[in-house]
């Protein structure tokens, strides 16, 4: 959690996609890795350095995690990147089975990231390394193996990355490794679900935003800093800032019309709200949002209003 998370972003050119990368030093990038080519991939990884082909695989076409990774790298010369992985082999992969055509003794294959690869001459399966190399799309023709000079009646079988198949609801609640997609709330009693808000999460989206580390409530008393330090808001040395809310309204706006929810106290409110009104749920007692540094005049039963009103404002713009 930096002091600086989500105050300025830039847009640089990859190899493949335009990288919202930001002016901070730890960055978390969201997306999708060839889980395919590591032997225990990790859903989140910490990279520090340019040593991480182990962690998130080499750069394939389509993949955006590498391809964003490298890019963060070369423009910063070094960050903490943070990447959390949404592409499942299972989910997001399709099988083809076709003949093979060589050319000079090698065969191209349509898909990049082809993987679980079995090539067969007729029905008998072939072996990689004594009859076929095999690298990145590729096939080539070891003289000595099965294939020989006839290459006639050669066919193979493989998964490849189907991209089509990703969509929006992969990319929410990816922290838990369980279960993605706002489906997952509907039902909550298989206790695999994204938890928000105790006591209200079916049924629900929860929005969260970063910040705050150490708040010890509205009412206490700023720290005394020390010399060339910024001063604790009380007792937070990361207060949410503007820019991050602006954008958390913007979030909120795009949800309510994507998903034709209302804006209203009863459909769009805060965790601190919501433990009001429902006393009885663990979310009794709960303190964000009650306060805005930005907005110090605000009183904790005004900012639901001023949140909803700004969410409002947003979604008249789209």
């Amino acid at each position: 959690m930096g002091y600086l998370h989500g105050v300025n972003t830039i847009e640089k050119e990859s190899q493949d996609f335009i990288i919202q990368d930001a002016d901070i030093s730890s960055v978390v990038v969201i997306g999708t890795m060839p889980v395919f080519q590591l032997e225990n991939p990790e859903k989140i990884n910490k990279i520090t350095s340019y040593n991480f082909t182990g962690k998130i695989g080499e750069d394939i076409e389509g993949f955006s995690i590498p391809d964003a990774v490298r890019t963060i790298l070369d423009n910063s010369g070094g960050a903490n990147i943070y990447t959390i992985n949404i592409y499942d082999d299972n989910k997001h992969s399709a099988s083809i089975n076709i003949n093979l055509t060589f050319v000079n003794g090698i065969a191209t294959l349509e898909h990049r990231g082809a993987h679980n690869l079995k090539v067969y001459k007729g029905e008998v399966l072939l072996v990689q390394g004594e009859d076929y190399d095999f690298k990145k799309n590729t096939i080539s023709i070891i003289k000595t193996g099965k294939i020989g000079e006839s290459q006639v009646d050669v066919h193979c079988e493989y998964t490849y990355p189907d991209f089509t198949k990703i969509t929006d609801s992969d990319y929410i609640g990816t922290s838990t490794g369980l279960k993605t997609g706002l489906q997952d709330n509907l039902n909550c009693y298989d206790k695999k679900y994204a938890a928000h808000t105790g006591g209200g999460n079916t049924g629900s989206i929860g929005v969260a935003v970063c910040g705050m580390r150490n708040f010890k409530g509205r009412d206490y008393k700023s720290c005394v800093p020390q010399s060339g330090l910024i001063a604790p808001i009380c007792g937070t040395d990361c207060p949410i800032k503007q820019v991050q809310m602006e954008r958390c309204f913007r979030l909120c706006a795009e949800l309510c019309k994507k998903y034709n929810i209302q804006i209203t106290p009863n459909t769009v409110f805060t965790h601190y709200e919501f433990g009001l009104d429902n006393p009885n749920t663990e979310s009794r007692g709960k303190i964000d949002i009650n306060f805005l540094p930005y907005k110090k005049e605000l009183k904790p039963n005004e900012i639901g209003d001023y949140i909803r009103g700004k969410i409002k404002w947003y979604r008249g713009k789209m």
